[in-house]
């Protein structure tokens, strides 16, 4: 059975094996019929070299929040980018089911800089008891290289 991957214009995988291409939305007929891609796909023939990068995500209840963590965590040098988008959690609190708009926060690191980064977070999170989840990613070797290079050096990570 053929196997291979497509990158759609979307920054999506889509797979495609034998004729038919399986995706949100389907080709056509007469182009699955003949093997033709999309105009908006490119074929990815190469394999992608990886590298592992460290995803460190908390939770804050308001922008300024948000804010005044992302610029620490960056000034620190504890991470090279830091995202903040919008979310609703679903949780059990003090006996009872709780729904809240919060705002999270993913810190993109290396390994050598997660536990001065967990350190400042704790330190200066504004939750009695913070969400602190620490994922290890693999990014492409010049994203992953991008990463390092915007953190401090590995002697200098302190907080």
């Amino acid at each position: 059975m053929a196997f291979s991957a497509y990158l759609s214009s979307a920054d999506s995988y889509q797979f495609h094996t034998d004729e038919r291409l399986f995706h949100d939305g389907a080709l056509p007929n007469a182009m699955a019929d003949s093997g033709a891609r999309s105009p908006c796909e490119t074929r990815v023939t190469d394999a992608i070299a990886l590298r592992d990068i460290q995803l460190v995500t908390t939770t804050v209840a308001t922008e300024p929040e948000a804010r005044r963590l992302a610029q620490a965590v960056l000034q620190a040098r504890l991470a090279a980018c830091v995202q903040v988008e919008p979310i609703t959690a679903y949780f059990r609190w003090q006996g009872a089911l709780q729904e809240d708009r919060e705002l999270r926060v993913v810190c993109k690191t290396m390994p050598r800089a997660v536990p001065a980064l967990l350190g400042l977070l704790r330190a200066q999170h504004p939750y009695t008891l913070p969400q602190m989840v620490v994922q290890t990613a693999q990014a492409s070797v010049e994203y992953g290289a991008w990463v390092d290079a915007h953190m401090a050096d590995a002697g200098a990570v302190l907080v």
